[in-house]
């Protein structure tokens, strides 16, 4: 049975992120980093954040504020660009810090899932339900989490089971 410990639900959170954290930076070492980028979208956002890295290293965080309100016409949002540059300036240049902003969403929204699945119900196990649905989104096109997010599905579905199992013994007594 789940320890009924707060902090084993965020042992568990920062331990699946960390994982992740270590397959990202080995898929973009292997495939990304050596090449350049393959499609337009791609190509623009890196431009952009580049540009306004650049405008912002000569002309201070102003420029920040002008990139968001005169911006116009981008394949990926505005806001990318923008994000992309601050993660840049914090890690340092190079399109890993670019990248990592997509990264750093998918994160958030794990977390903030887990959180709320779990306070609305009232139950962490569906916290890992929804963990792990969202986990199995990206099996046919993430090539290192395919196992990963099955295991993770398995897990939660195994432990849905214990939770039904435990609830109908209760309701039959």
């Amino acid at each position: 049975m789940l320890s009924e410990n707060k902090s084993f639900d965020r042992l568990i959170l920062l331990s699946l992120l960390t994982v992740q954290t270590f397959l990202f930076y080995n898929f973009y070492h292997r495939e990304i980093a050596w090449c350049p980028p393959q499609n337009f979208d791609q190509t623009v956002f890196l431009t952009e954040a580049y540009q306004l890295q650049e405008r912002i290293l000569s002309n201070g965080l102003v420029e920040i504020a002008k990139a968001a309100v005169w911006s116009n016409g981008h394949p990926s949002g505005a806001a990318l660009p923008i994000e992309g540059t601050l993660l840049s300036l914090i890690f340092g240049q190079g399109r890993f810090p670019l990248l990592l902003v997509n990264f750093v969403g998918f994160a958030i929204l794990q977390v903030s899932i887990f959180y709320t699945t779990r306070s609305v119900w009232g139950n962490r196990a569906y916290g890992y339900i929804a963990l792990g649905l969202i986990l199995c989104q990206i099996t046919p096109w993430f090539w290192a989490g395919c196992l990963f997010a099955g295991h993770c599905c398995r897990v939660c579905l195994d432990l849905c089971n214990r939770r039904l199992r435990k609830t109908s013994r209760s309701r039959s007594r």
